[in-house]
């Protein structure tokens, strides 16, 4: 009771007053010509069955595609605050209803360097939370946030969402110039909370929340009560207690291994200085997504290692008997209730089938030439199908792929946007 008491604390406190809703829609002409002719003029129509939403970093634009047929529903939809500038849509997620769909807009421009859109991590102009209808996908409302957002989650009230704050750059800014053992004020990047009704920064922290260096994947329990962090810059789980206000955040060194000589290597050349291996800005695993199991379990994939790593809340540690090789560089996965957990590999280019229950690989399916880098991937709701992310080369359009979960045969790619982040599944509208 004093747990579920100190919830209800926090959300007290966040809750805000109410605020007028704008239909941002078609900006008006300010003599560049038409913007964003592609806007819908009406409501989509939507399929009968369930629809795939697909943010692309490369593109300011999102595909939807009818996952049944596997042929795209409209045109892409532009997605932003300005027609003429990068903005890199990064993840989209839906309200409890499905009725509004959230996306953080990082700001960055794939392939760049330093400066306001710059590569992501480094952009210097600030990032975006957007609110949109689901039925034209049209902006009415959004809120300003730290550069660099990443993952968003919300809350299964649908009251706030969790948005990551991929400091990147700040890191890389703060040991490349010699601080091998920075201050944890000085690196750890600051997650944004946000009410959802209006959408709007939240007073805790003063709407940010210090978590830990390079946070970017983010997944809550099923009580709402803890949200996880992968921090890729750490080698650290962030476990942060939204039970208390305000919440606390506690920092779990993930077990990791690699080859320290060759990581080194990598390391220097990156900083130009000898930063050791598993320290602030020169990690070997670099955690990068999370996933809650129904069993409580959070399992966790790194860019640096074919391992993936299991974190268990009953004892507050990481659980290394529990860890297992995917043979592949893990990307974001899809949990199922009857023990699966669908992995996308890199490296090579597969998916692979967990059981969370006993941690071991049932199935591994290479994809080939259907699939070039996947990503991330959702199930069907039946459980029969798989829907693979694939980045391609990020320059050209990547590609959303249908997997049979029986006998790991690929459909035919369905062409998205340039270099594909993430997917929202947004079920049929109800009648």
């Amino acid at each position: 009771m004093r747990a579920r008491a100190a919830r209800w604390v926090l959300l007290a406190a966040l809750a805000g007053c109410g605020e007028t809703r704008v239909d941002y829609g078609r900006p008006p002409d300010l003599g560049l010509g038409a913007w964003w002719p592609e806007l819908p003029e009406a409501a989509i129509a939507y399929p009968a069955g369930p629809v795939a939403v697909v943010t692309s970093a490369n593109e300011d634009r999102l595909a939807v595609i009818d996952l049944a047929q596997e042929t795209p529903v409209t045109a892409p939809v532009p997605v932003g605050v300005s027609p003429i500038e990068p903005e890199g849509p990064y993840l989209a997620v839906a309200s409890p209803d499905t009725t509004r769909v959230f996306v953080s807009m990082a700001n960055f421009a794939p392939g760049a360097g330093e400066g306001p859109h710059a590569a992501h991590g480094s952009a210097a102009a600030n990032g975006f939370l957007l609110e949109l209808r689901r039925s034209d996908l049209r902006q009415v409302a959004r809120v300003n946030i730290k550069p660099n957002p990443a993952e968003v989650v919300l809350d299964h009230a649908g009251a706030l969402a969790f948005v990551a704050h991929y400091n990147l750059g700040q890191v890389r800014r703060i040991v490349g110039g010699g601080v091998l053992v920075p201050p944890a004020e000085a690196v750890d990047a600051e997650l944004a909370i946000v009410g959802l009704s209006p959408l709007a920064l939240r007073p805790v922290a003063g709407g940010y929340l210090r978590t830990c260096p390079g946070s970017n994947g983010l997944a809550l329990s099923a009580d709402d009560r803890t949200l996880y962090v992968a921090c890729d810059q750490s080698d650290e789980l962030g476990v942060v207690n939204l039970s208390v206000d305000p919440p606390r955040v506690r920092k779990v060194p993930v077990e990791a291994t690699c080859d320290a000589s060759s990581r080194l290597a990598s390391c220097k050349e990156t900083w130009g200085n000898r930063q050791a291996p598993g320290k602030v800005g020169c990690p070997c695993f670099e955690p990068n997504f999370v996933h809650v199991a129904p069993d409580g379990r959070v399992w966790v994939t790194g860019l640096l290692s074919p391992r993936v790593l299991v974190y268990d809340p009953r004892t507050g540690a990481m659980d290394a008997a529990s860890a297992v090789d995917v043979g592949g560089v893990g990307g974001r996965g899809a949990m199922l209730a009857d023990g699966r957990f669908l992995v996308p590999t890199q490296a090579p280019d597969q998916l692979v089938v967990v059981d969370w229950r006993d941690a071991r690989v049932t199935d591994r399916w290479a994809l080939g030439a259907a699939c070039n880098r996947p990503r991330d991937v959702v199930a069907s709701a039946d459980g029969r199908r798989a829907h693979v992310l694939c980045e391609g080369d990020r320059v050209r359009p990547g590609s959303l792929v249908a997997v049979d979960l029986a006998t790991g045969q690929a459909g035919a790619p369905v062409a998205v946007g340039a270099f594909p982040v993430g997917i929202l599944v947004l079920p049929p509208v109800a009648p």
